[in-house]
């Protein structure tokens, strides 16, 4: 598409010269001019200017250095910068034949190039004087997962670590990367960052701005918060400039909540696999992590309840247990089994879970790893039992069971000489927590899951 235009040179009315309506008197207007009088190396300067004055704009201050400070900043950013300039026009700009590099000076161009480099230099430039400063949100300074509620279709996986009781996911990947922060050491308290919990990033694609939500965030021991990004090969395949635009936002983002020193240290971090996703919350956790009384293992089937147990969450146990017909084929078909030093026996249903909460203590530690077998028949008075009720509201927990001694009383009908419960009291060890009272009337109602062994 070519476009003219009509030269002025005084007053002319179409209508009395007709002379107007000839092509070859009008101006025909393209980019070959700015072809011709301007160098690659001057826009590269000029986009290398525009990029060092927004990175130092937050030096402006009433400070008497301040100035000296902008100066010198721009001394020594200039050809750092500019370095980067030309490495990303060599390296990440794509022109279509016959396109002329210069190109890359129109407007359009130019502003995205920008943004883009502004957006990925900013966390490691903000220096001392100029440091880089979140922007609060006066109406609501905190998000909390007490706020939190969202109905779903999609599918859950139930979670312990977490003040919300599942997981929403939308692959297998985030199902196991929930599972692993669920399970891991190194993880004092998670959440998933859903709709119904909201902590987005803004971020500008192009020149709309939109919400990046990384998928969890999570305490680590020593306190330590992580933004973490799970992320496959297919959602980086899909488009690696929209994800590396993510990246540079969420890491911006922790560069200012770091700055104002009010909310703890944070930090940014891309999971591809649960490996990488283990080592990850190990190294930020440092030295504060306990040390697991068990090893993972993949064993062969011959080995299974030989050497080594599942390792399973109290909540995954419970649930499925209360389905006798499929619940133990289901938990013993799990994919994370581990090797226990134990003076106990291993046996067929047995299993490792860590159990939360001080009711128990000084028995069971708040946290403890633990060994139970499966709950068998007889008289369970005195024993230490995963148990579920309709009833129970454990908010060590947050669900339908608890880890408890067991006490019950029974009456015998005298027209069947059969006995049934009529009251079960659930005890805790720690004298400062109440025992739950259950009151039954079918049975059905209460299940002993499993039987607690000892702590590992």
């Amino acid at each position: 598409t070519a476009v003219y235009l009509d030269a002025v040179r005084g007053y002319k009315d179409q209508a009395d010269d007709p002379s107007l309506d000839r092509i070859d008197e009008y101006v025909r207007q393209d980019r070959k001019d700015y072809y011709d009088r301007v160098h690659l190396q001057a826009i590269q300067f000029k986009l290398t200017q525009v990029i060092v004055d927004r990175l130092v704009a937050g030096a402006d201050s009433e400070k008497p250095d301040a100035a000296a400070f902008k100066l010198k900043a721009k001394h020594q950013l200039f050809p750092q910068v500019l370095g980067i300039v030309q490495l990303f026009m060599r390296t990440k700009v794509t022109y279509e034949a016959g396109v002329d590099p210069k190109e890359i000076g129109l407007q359009k161009y130019a502003e995205r190039l920008v943004k883009q480099l502004v957006s990925g230099i900013v966390p490691k430039a903000a220096s001392k004087e100029a440091p880089l400063m979140p922007v609060i949100n006066r109406m609501r300074r905190f998000h909390s997962t007490a706020d939190a509620e969202e109905t779903t279709t999609r599918p859950v996986v139930a979670v312990e670590k977490s003040h919300l009781n599942g997981v929403i996911y939308r692959s297998d990947l985030e199902r196991d990367a929930a599972v692993v922060l669920d399970q891991s050491p190194f993880v004092e308290s998670f959440a998933a960052n859903s709709r119904g919990f909201g902590l987005t990033v803004v971020y500008e694609d192009g020149e709309a701005p939109r919400d990046y939500e990384p998928d969890f965030v999570v305490r680590v021991a020593g306190g330590k918060t992580l933004l973490i990004e799970i992320k496959g090969l297919k959602g980086e395949l899909h488009d690696q400039n929209l994800v590396n635009l993510k990246n540079q936002a969420a890491r911006k983002w922790i560069a200012a909540v770091n700055n104002a020193k009010r909310y703890g240290e944070w930090d940014f971090e891309i999971c591809r696999n649960m490996a990488e996703l283990e080592a990850v919350l190990e190294k930020h956790a440092g030295g504060a992590a306990k040390v697991l009384p068990f090893r993972r293992v993949r064993p062969s089937d011959a080995e299974r309840f030989k050497t080594c147990v599942p390792l399973v969450p109290l909540r995954v146990a419970a649930g499925q247990f209360a389905d006798s017909s499929a619940g133990a084929a289901t938990l013993f078909d799990a994919d994370d089994w581990v090797q226990i030093d134990s003076r106990h026996r291993i046996a067929p249903g047995m299993f490792v879970a860590q159990v939360r909460g001080k009711s128990m203590e000084p028995d069971i530690p708040d946290e403890a790893w633990c060994l139970f077998k499966p709950a068998t028949a007889g008289s369970r008075d005195g024993r230490v039992l995963l148990v579920q009720h309709h009833d129970i509201s454990d908010p060590a927990y947050s669900g339908s069971y608890t880890v408890k001694r067991y006490r019950s009383e029974k009456v015998t009908d005298p027209a069947t000489s059969e006995w049934r419960h009529t009251r079960i009291i659930l005890e805790p060890l720690n004298p400062t927590f109440p025992p739950i009272e259950l009151k039954i009337g079918s049975d059905d109602e209460f299940r002993a899951i499993a039987e607690f062994v000892a702590v590992l």
